[in-house]
């Protein structure tokens, strides 16, 4: 119980007491959309799907040559 209770009043104690969140100056109106927005839901799927396929390489490439020894 006691653990809980130090848990309690620890959470929240390490907050910024500056509000950051939309006070830059380096986007505004006239930003292109371009410099702004993203990659779409379906770019970072493939850029998910290529990273681990690329991963399932290595570690193919890695077993393979460990059982040419």
């Amino acid at each position: 119980m006691e653990e809980a209770k130090e848990e309690i009043s620890w959470h929240g104690k390490g907050k910024h007491s500056k509000e950051t969140h939309g006070t830059s100056d380096d986007i505004d109106e006239n930003t292109p959309i371009d410099k702004v927005k993203g990659p779409s839901v379906f770019q970072r799927a493939k850029e998910e799907i290529e990273a681990s396929w690329k991963l399932f390489i290595q570690r193919k490439n890695m077993i393979t040559s460990m059982k040419n020894r």
